[in-house]
Protein backbone atom coordinates (compact mmCIF):
# COMPACT_ATOMS: atom_id res chain seq x y z
CA UNK A 1 0.00 0.00 0.00
CA UNK A 2 3.30 2.36 0.08
CA UNK A 3 2.32 5.50 -2.63
CA UNK A 4 -1.31 5.03 -1.88
CA UNK A 5 -2.51 8.10 0.34
CA UNK A 6 -5.73 7.99 1.54
CA UNK A 7 -8.12 11.06 1.08
CA UNK A 8 -9.65 10.38 4.81
CA UNK A 9 -7.46 8.47 7.16
CA UNK A 10 -9.19 6.50 9.89
CA UNK A 11 -9.75 8.61 13.25
CA UNK A 12 -11.57 6.76 15.98
CA UNK A 13 -14.15 8.14 17.65
CA UNK A 14 -13.23 8.87 21.50
CA UNK A 15 -14.50 6.13 23.92
CA UNK A 16 -17.43 7.07 25.54
CA UNK A 17 -17.42 5.39 29.04
CA UNK A 18 -17.90 5.44 32.66
CA UNK A 19 -15.26 5.49 35.43
CA UNK A 20 -15.03 3.29 38.49
CA UNK A 21 -16.83 5.93 40.30
CA UNK A 22 -20.11 6.28 37.90
CA UNK A 23 -20.31 2.82 37.81
CA UNK A 24 -20.13 2.00 41.56
CA UNK A 25 -23.05 5.03 41.55
CA UNK A 26 -25.09 3.18 38.97
CA UNK A 27 -24.67 -0.19 41.34
CA UNK A 28 -25.87 1.63 44.54
CA UNK A 29 -28.76 3.55 42.25
CA UNK A 30 -29.87 0.21 40.64
CA UNK A 31 -29.40 -1.59 43.70
CA UNK A 32 -31.66 0.68 45.81
CA UNK A 33 -34.08 1.27 42.92
CA UNK A 34 -37.47 -0.31 42.78
CA UNK A 35 -36.76 -2.18 39.56
CA UNK A 36 -37.76 -6.20 39.80
CA UNK A 37 -34.97 -8.16 41.89
CA UNK A 38 -34.26 -10.09 38.08
CA UNK A 39 -33.83 -6.55 36.72
CA UNK A 40 -31.43 -5.29 39.11
CA UNK A 41 -29.85 -8.89 38.89
CA UNK A 42 -29.67 -8.83 35.12
CA UNK A 43 -28.04 -4.78 34.77
CA UNK A 44 -25.63 -5.52 38.02
CA UNK A 45 -24.41 -9.00 35.56
CA UNK A 46 -24.32 -6.76 32.60
CA UNK A 47 -21.87 -4.16 33.77
CA UNK A 48 -19.66 -6.83 35.55
CA UNK A 49 -19.67 -8.69 32.84
CA UNK A 50 -19.31 -6.38 29.56
CA UNK A 51 -22.02 -8.63 28.09
CA UNK A 52 -24.52 -7.02 25.93
CA UNK A 53 -28.26 -6.65 27.20
CA UNK A 54 -29.31 -9.61 24.44
CA UNK A 55 -26.78 -11.90 25.63
CA UNK A 56 -27.95 -11.45 29.43
CA UNK A 57 -31.37 -11.70 28.64
CA UNK A 58 -31.32 -14.65 26.21
CA UNK A 59 -28.60 -16.75 28.51
CA UNK A 60 -29.34 -20.46 29.65
CA UNK A 61 -28.29 -22.52 31.83
CA UNK A 62 -26.40 -24.63 29.47
CA UNK A 63 -24.53 -21.96 28.57
CA UNK A 64 -23.08 -21.65 31.84
CA UNK A 65 -20.62 -23.87 33.49
CA UNK A 66 -20.35 -23.09 37.48
CA UNK A 67 -17.61 -25.64 38.23
CA UNK A 68 -15.03 -23.74 36.13
CA UNK A 69 -16.87 -20.36 36.27
CA UNK A 70 -17.05 -20.01 32.78
CA UNK A 71 -20.34 -18.35 30.87
CA UNK A 72 -20.02 -19.51 26.98
CA UNK A 73 -22.26 -16.96 24.83
CA UNK A 74 -23.82 -18.29 22.03
CA UNK A 75 -24.41 -16.56 18.79
CA UNK A 76 -27.83 -16.46 17.57
CA UNK A 77 -29.14 -16.09 14.33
Amino acid sequence: MRGIENPRPYRPAAVVAANDTEIVALLKAVDSSRLWTATRLAIEFQLLTGARPGEVRLATWKEVDLKHAVWTIRRTG
